[in-house]
């Protein structure tokens, strides 16, 4: 199969120190997408689980890194929360087998995605010239991607592989598909704040900054939109330069002034207004009712997270600690345990229990339960410090603060904060911070 040799291929590229680097983008992209593969050689292309393909990839490097007797993290303060979240995940993983009784194979299919939380080991040794390779190639995937984006709205038909029916948005009539492009709110950011990267390509940069913020708009998403052009004028802003500021306003006000009547539909017709009123006068408490509501709101949103932190707070100790459970959002157990009223349905029109793509907090909740929610917060944050610290050593850090620091926001209305393989972006960005700290070491060690 397509994927069993992808993964070996990785493995064996990833002894080549050469080309070590085409071993890494290989191992991010089993984490990149939905679906793996950037959207595009997702597990339905290449006919195995990409998860599964990261998972062993993790513990054969990981393993080939301890026997090596060198230490697997850098002395930075800030992972300390990483470090204790990590045990935190070993005891939910016990919990689930023992307190929920839950077979082993069970939980690891349920837990693995906090598992890849290991992959920052393995991405922070990433060498800088390694790391520009792997982002000027995750550029072009991007850039290939938004094209093809765009198109898929365009002919109202997939043209990337997409494991679901095309669906026109009520608001705007137009086709909404949800396999966007990896990492688009940063190379759009990127395209603005360090446009150098962009170069010496026989494309031009104004072509690059059209195909992602065209395919942007064509999310429909109105927080994912805002986020996007908030990340693009802080990143700006934390250069320090008001004049570059200035001129990109203008820019992004000339490139959305086509789709004003567009995003206005969006906004109006999904009733902003009285979406955000209905959730800041509570009104997503035990008379929610999901039938009338709808399921894209931001009401409903909080009314997922109520039900769920409501049934909660009630239940033992141990598992306001450890959560509901860590399982598939597919497993008949979760369905015979739980009869929440409140979510999407499934296959089969029951409503799924304990996952959500609607709101990363909601999810948080009923995996790890309000301590390890705290602790993964926790853990997040840090890691935006450690970002932030180091905001102004170059372009890149500067894009990643912004990013990571509107993620928090971007959590309302999408389950990637809660996905631990959407972090591996940062933690390809943490490896700067990791070879500059080496080579302070080093100095020092002359002197």
């Amino acid at each position: 199969m397509i994927g069993i040799a992808l993964l070996l291929a990785a493995i064996y590229l990833y002894f080549q120190p050469k080309y070590r680097y085409i071993s890494y983008f290989l191992y991010f992209s089993f984490m990149a997408g939905s679906s793996g593969g950037f959207n595009l050689w997702t597990e339905a292309v290449v006919g195995f689980k990409l998860s599964d393909c990261a998972l062993i990839y993790t513990v054969v490097v990981i393993t080939h890194l301890m026997t090596s007797g060198k230490p697997l993290l850098p002395k930075l303060k800030q992972l300390g929360c990483y470090k204790l979240f990590l045990c935190f995940v070993a005891l939910s993983f016990l919990f689930s087998l023992v307190h929920y009784e839950l077979s082993f194979y069970e939980v690891l299919r349920g837990g693995r995605k906090f598992i890849l939380l290991l992959s920052l080991v393995i991405l922070i040794r990433v060498k800088p010239h390694e790391f520009q390779k792997i982002m000027r190639m995750m550029m072009w995937i991007c850039f290939i991607t938004s094209i093809l984006y765009v198109g898929q709205v365009i002919l109202k038909r997939p043209l990337m592989p997409y494991g679901y029916e095309g669906a026109a948005d009520r608001a705007t009539g137009i086709m909404r598909f949800y396999n966007s492009p990896v990492n688009l709110s940063l190379f759009l950011t990127l395209s603005f704040a360090y446009p150098q990267l962009f170069r010496g390509t026989k494309v031009p940069l104004w072509a690059f900054r059209g195909a992602f913020f065209v395919a942007q708009i064509c999310t429909l998403g109105r927080t994912g939109i805002a986020v996007a052009l908030l990340t693009v004028l802080l990143a700006l802003a934390i250069q320090g330069s008001v004049k570059n500021v200035v001129k990109v306003i203008i820019v992004l006000g000339i490139l959305i002034t086509p789709f004003i009547g567009t995003l206005s539909q969006r906004f109006e017709g999904g009733n902003t207004d009285e979406d955000l009123g209905s959730v800041l006068s509570g009104k997503f408490g035990n008379d929610y009712d999901p039938q009338a509501s709808g399921d894209a709101t931001m009401l409903y949103r909080f009314a997922w997270c109520y039900e769920r932190a409501d049934y909660l707070v009630k239940r033992p100790f141990l598992e306001q600690v450890f959560g509901l459970g860590l399982t598939t959002e597919s497993s008949d157990w979760q369905f015979k345990k739980y009869n929440f009223r409140i979510g999407l349905p499934d296959e089969y029109l029951r409503v799924v229990q304990l996952a959500t793509p609607d709101i990363s907090y909601g999810n948080m909740i009923t995996y790890l339960g309000f301590c390890g929610t705290i602790l993964y917060m926790l853990m997040l944050v840090s890691f935006a410090r450690l970002l932030w610290k180091h905001r102004k050593d170059n372009p890149y850090m500067g894009a990643f603060s912004a990013m990571i620091l509107m993620s928090f926001i971007e959590g309302f209305s999408g389950s990637g904060l809660s996905e631990p393989r959407t972090l591996t972006i940062y933690f390809l960005a943490m490896s700067l911070i990791a070879s500059k700290l080496q080579q302070l070491i080093k100095h020092q060690n002359r002197i």
